[in-house]
C-alpha cells in the first residue's frame, strides 16, 4: 500500500506541471546590417532586406553564426544574454541560404548569380578572437538554390538540399532546375585537410509514381494547374514538367545515427521523402 501515496504525489506533481504557465521574457536584441560599404560602415534599415536567413549556435563558445541573402556573415557573442556583442562581420561572395556548424568548422551555402544558377558550399574555420577574416578551407560547387544543409554528428559528412526553384536565368529565359540532395563526404573530422567527395541523389526514380503519390494525398500542384488552367498561361517548361522535376527540397534533417536524410518539399508539394543510402557510414 505504500506505493499509493507515491503514485498520488507523482500524479499531483504531473498535474501541477501541466497546468503551469511558462512565460518568456525578452532579455536583449542585437541588430544586424544588410550591407557594409568599402570603409566597413554597416547599414541598418527596417524591413526584410536579407540581413539574416539562417543561423547556427556554437555551444562551446556561446556564439551565434548568422547570415542571410544580404551576404554578410555575423559572429555574435551571447555568453551574457542580456548584452550580446557582435564580434565579427565578414562579407560573403553571394547571398547565404543556409548555415551549419560542426566541431571547428562552419559551412555556409550560397545562392548562384541568378535565381536558378548553381550555388556553392563554403567551409570556414570557426572564428578566433582577433581575426579580421575567417579562414576559408573549401569552396564546393553544388546545385541550384542550396537552401538547407546538415552535418552528421561526427562532422564527416554534410548533406545539402538543392531546392532548385523555377525562375529566370541571367539571359531572361525561364528554366526549371532539377532538385536534388548532395552528400559531401570529407572522410575525416579534420575537414580542413580533407579531399571531399560529392555524391548526388536525384528524384527521377519516383517519376512513374507521381499518380500513386497524388492518390495517397500528396499535393502535386503543377499537375493541378495544368489540368485547370489554360496551358497557354503557363510557361512551356512548367507545362511540360514531370513529377520529379517539381520536387524542390526545402529543408533537410538526419536521423540519430546519420544514416538517413529526411527531406521536406514545402513549396510545390506537401510531402517528405526518406533518402536511403546517402549518409551511410
Amino acid at each position: 500500500m505504500w506505493m499509493w501515496p507515491v503514485l498520488l504525489a507523482f500524479c499531483l506533481a504531473r498535474s501541477f506541471q501541466c497546468q503551469a504557465t511558462i512565460t518568456l521574457k525578452r532579455l536583449s536584441s542585437v541588430y544586424l546590417p544588410y550591407s557594409i560599404d568599402e570603409d566597413g560602415q554597416a547599414d541598418f534599415a527596417m524591413g526584410d532586406r536579407g540581413a539574416v536567413e539562417k543561423f547556427s549556435y556554437d555551444f562551446e563558445k556561446y556564439r551565434v553564426y548568422a547570415a542571410g541573402k544580404a551576404g554578410i556573415l555575423n559572429v555574435i557573442d551571447i555568453s551574457a544574454p542580456s548584452t550580446p556583442r557582435v564580434l565579427h562581420r565578414q562579407k560573403l561572395p553571394g547571398g547565404a541560404l543556409g548555415v551549419d556548424l560542426c566541431g571547428a568548422y562552419l559551412a555556409v551555402t550560397l545562392a548562384g548569380d541568378s535565381f536558378v544558377d548553381s550555388g556553392k558550399v563554403l567551409v570556414y574555420k570557426k572564428y578566433s578572437d582577433g581575426q579580421t577574416s575567417m579562414e576559408l578551407v573549401h569552396d564546393i560547387p553544388v546545385g541550384s538554390r542550396p537552401d538547407s544543409l546538415k552535418f552528421t554528428k561526427d562532422c564527416r559528412k554534410l548533406s545539402v538540399g538543392n531546392e532548385a526553384r523555377a525562375g529566370e536565368d541571367e539571359s531572361g529565359n525561364f528554366v526549371d532546375p532539377e532538385g536534388s540532395v548532395m552528400v559531401i563526404d570529407f572522410g575525416s573530422e579534420d575537414i580542413g585537410s580533407a579531399n571531399p567527395v560529392v555524391r548526388t541523389a536525384n528524384f527521377r526514380k519516383f517519376d512513374a509514381l507521381g499518380d500513386f503519390y497524388q492518390s495517397a494525398g500528396v499535393r502535386w500542384l503543377m499537375k493541378g494547374l495544368k489540368e485547370s488552367w489554360n496551358t497557354q498561361t503557363i510557361p512551356p517548361i512548367l507545362n511540360n514538367s514531370s513529377f520529379y522535376q517539381t520536387l524542390e527540397p526545402e529543408s533537410i534533417t538526419l536521423n540519430e545515427d546519420g544514416s538517413k536524410a529526411y527531406v521536406c518539399f514545402q513549396v510545390r508539394f506537401d510531402a517528405f521523402a526518406i533518402c536511403f543510402g546517402l549518409v551511410i557510414n
